[in-house]
């Protein structure tokens, strides 16, 4: 009976592995995440202006005044991002145009090279859920690009 409960125990073990392996797993279709764009966007006008010494009353005023600017941004981000189990992935914008990329994964990181070309490498990770992609060349300090699955 011991021997039994050990082995059960053990193929649930197993079994959430795999079950954790497969969620970390960038296949299927993702969609930029407009809410969390504007969040970093805002943020980083935010960090800015308080560099610059803005007061706090100011800060609003300017964040309302550059909201257009910022939804504006995020309509030309709007888009997907699918991957295949095969390793191709597939970009499309809002305007219905796509580009064909290949995909690799190396423990956490996911590294995207678009068709145009290796210049053009993109990593991306999947930090709870979300999948923030940034180029290849800019490394960390890029801005990330947040997409939630679809």
């Amino acid at each position: 009976m011991r021997c039994l409960l050990l082995r059960l125990l053990a193929l649930a073990a197993l079994v959430l592995v795999a079950t954790w392996a497969e969620a970390q797993s960038p296949v299927g279709r993702w969609v930029v995440d407009e809410e969390a764009m504007r969040g970093l966007m805002r943020g980083m006008v935010v960090e800015q202006l308080e560099a610059d010494g803005v007061p706090p009353a100011q800060q609003e005023m300017i964040l309302q005044a550059i909201e257009p600017d910022i939804t504006r941004t995020l309509e030309e981000l709007r888009g997907t991002l699918e991957f295949f189990p095969d390793g191709r992935a597939v970009f499309s914008d809002s305007k219905g145009r796509a580009d064909d990329a290949s995909w690799t994964q190396d423990g956490e990181t996911i590294r995207i090279v678009p068709a145009a070309g290796e210049e053009n490498a993109m990593r991306a990770r999947i930090i709870e859920g979300k999948l923030h992609l940034r180029s290849e060349q800019e490394g960390e300090e890029g801005i990330a690009v947040v997409f939630m699955r679809q």
